[in-house]
């Protein structure tokens, strides 16, 4: 099967395990921010440095992430997780909780389309799994089955719709949807 993100070159890959994780052109905190890579995207690894690894992006720009951003995992396991049935977050906030309830304990903040795992639909919210194997529960309405989001076909009045949604927010900062995904 040919995925995006293989590489013959990776010493292995990485899952993104924050909501967005901070790309840099040298593997110090220092350094400027040039790029992110949000939850549940799989990046090939070349190298590591310090607290750093060198990673590739889906949309091609390679550049250092800090090390507690990401679960490293086989090629296996990466093949496991892009195959396996996923959601994707559609709304522009969301949560991932241990239960299902308002009062359980928070396990991650997501943005629009993050990627998690998808384990069982139960009413009104759906059971997750995070890229470190942990699960939780998010309401219904943030995410769609990725395998509905691959059948949608924009059209103009989508996507004006689509942009309402970011009006008042800082749109010079870096884009965080993946190319070709109606979030």
């Amino acid at each position: 099967m040919n995925y995006s993100w293989h590489d013959e070159e990776a010493l292995s890959y990485g899952i993104i395990n924050i909501s967005a994780a901070n790309i840099r052109p040298w593997p110090v905190f220092q350094s400027e921010l040039t790029s992110q890579t949000l939850l549940g995207t799989i990046v090939p690894v070349f190298e590591e440095r310090n607290d750093f690894l060198l990673v590739r992006n889906f949309d091609g720009y390679r550049g250092w992430i800090s090390k507690h951003s990401i679960v490293r995992v086989t090629r296996e396991h990466a093949e496991k997780w892009h195959s396996g049935p996923r959601v994707i977050v559609k709304t522009n906030y969301g949560i991932v909780r241990q239960q299902p309830d308002e009062s359980s304990e928070i396990l991650a903040d997501l943005v629009p389309c993050a990627v998690l795992g998808k384990l069982e639909s139960t009413l009104g919210s759906v059971r997750v799994a995070l890229p470190d194997g942990r699960s939780g529960f998010v309401p219904e309405y943030v995410v769609l089955d990725e395998a509905v989001q691959k059948k949608i076909r924009a059209d103009w009045q989508q996507v004006l719709a689509t942009a309402r949604n970011f009006l008042g927010r800082d749109l010079t900062a870096p884009a965080l949807c993946r190319p070709f995904s109606v979030c």
